[in-house]
């Protein structure tokens, strides 16, 4: 409904009335401008209230309109927020005694990484914890990863079988549940992380068959992603009774100490390339634990960018500091520019560092942004140990002045203009704000 006014002069001043609807009327005021003005303002007012419905008795003026109608555009679907329903599921039965403390510190540190990166990568968390020996004890339920309470040791205090089975079952039961109590127009996954130090020999809800029935249930919906740590050698005998399993979700450990550590390491890269796949729309995995051996060459080229022409290859004759061995060859050196060959465990490898690979026996280079995700190295700093390259060598951009070169290994050198800048830039800004 269109409004239309009339404005007379008063001994008093102006006044401004509306001829559709008689009880707008503004005035008298000094100056005609502000009486028109008042009034619209009473009719804007009007036509909200009454949701431009005509008055009784006033039959709207037809005829075609000199004011061109409103465009209106359709509004932008809104974003979806992305949701990932976690339950790591912990052994505590009798012989985990003696790591309680290392194998609760690891679940912790692990579940520091998936704040980080669910923070990182714009997505929202759900934590689960599961504790199993014969029985079966959830100690964490739904909680967001920002405000997660750690599990303390007397939470998981050993004792009795494995029923690894059971806990398995029970950990995709509960995040079942968990989705139905959320919201649906989210992008929701589901991953379940089990890890044992023995064979299965206590379930009672749960047999083999029962469980893969399960499990193969809930991954055709292609939102799950269920990851089975064993210990050292049983990773043959599970996937022969768990046939059709994906040979890429399930890994070994050593049960010792340093292999907690190893296997935290391990859960770090693997949700740190869950979480990155997210963003891409991913909201499955059946490479969740993987190495360079499935990484071929067209992976690389799709994914990386092909630095061939622009770095140069030096091969290390001897045990030398990285300083004088580039100016021997180059005449200068310029910290940031220089990619080591990763041969040995590397303390601290800092979020802010690049990564090259190269194909063994050809001297091809390749690097870019997504080098990290394709590798499955987290975006933070990390502790990262050589494990099984496949075919690929990696390179680890430096920093340092006298880093050693290990002889026989390999040196590239960044020669593009400004290369190492953002780097230095990198480490300025860590030192700043304390992170590294």
């Amino acid at each position: 409904m269109k409004l239309t006014y009339k404005t007379k002069k008063t001994s008093r001043g102006y006044i401004t009335t509306c001829n559709e609807v008689p009880s707008i009327k503004y005035g008298p005021k000094e100056l005609k401008e502000t009486a028109q003005s008042g009034a619209r303002r009473a009719g804007k007012k009007w036509l909200l209230e009454n949701k431009g419905q005509a008055p009784g008795g006033f039959t709207p003026p037809t005829g075609p309109s000199k004011v061109a109608p409103a465009k209106f555009l359709a509004p932008a679907a809104p974003k979806r927020e992305k949701v990932n329903h976690i339950c790591l599921v912990i052994d505590r039965s009798g012989s985990m005694s003696g790591l309680t403390d290392s194998s609760v510190k690891a679940l912790n540190a692990n579940v520091e990484t998936i704040r980080q990166q669910s923070r990182l990568n714009g997505q929202k968390s759900l934590i689960s914890v599961i504790s199993f020996d014969d029985r079966i004890n959830v100690i964490r339920r739904g909680q967001n990863a920002e405000i997660f309470d750690p599990v303390r040791p007397f939470e998981v205090s050993p004792g009795g079988g494995t029923s690894l089975y059971d806990a398995t079952g029970e950990a995709i039961n509960l995040l079942q549940r968990e989705a139905l109590s959320y919201p649906g127009n989210v992008d929701v996954s589901f991953l379940v992380i089990s890890i044992t130090d023995g064979e299965e020999n206590q379930s009672r809800k749960f047999n083999s068959l029962t469980l893969k029935n399960l499990i193969d249930n809930v991954v055709k919906t292609d939102l799950w992603t269920i990851s089975f740590l064993l210990p050292q050698g049983k990773k043959s005998a599970f996937l022969s009774m768990f046939r059709g399993f994906p040979a890429g979700n399930v890994a070994e450990w050593e049960v010792s100490e340093r292999g907690i550590q190893e296997y935290q390491v391990k859960n770090a890269q693997a949700f740190s390339s869950y979480a990155v796949n997210r963003t891409k729309g991913v909201t499955s995995s059946t490479a969740f634990y993987t190495d360079l051996t499935g990484v071929t060459a067209k992976d690389i080229k799709k994914n990386l960018d092909d630095l061939s022409g622009q770095v140069r290859i030096l091969q290390v004759d001897r045990e030398i500091e990285i300083k004088p061995f580039v100016e021997s060859k180059l005449g200068t050196y310029t910290p940031g520019t220089c990619y080591y060959q990763l041969t040995k465990d590397e303390k601290k490898i800092q979020g802010y560092k690049q990564l090259f690979v190269m194909e063994k026996g050809k001297k091809t280079v390749f690097g870019g942004d997504d080098a990290r995700s394709v590798l499955g190295i987290p975006a933070g700093t990390l502790r990262v140990k050589p494990g099984n390259h496949g075919n690929f060598d990696i390179f680890v951009q430096s920093n340092s002045l006298n880093r050693k070169l290990v002889r026989g290994t390999s040196l590239i050198v960044d020669l593009r203009v400004g290369a190492g800048a953002l780097q230095r830039a990198a480490v300025v800004a860590s030192q700043q704000n304390k992170t590294y």
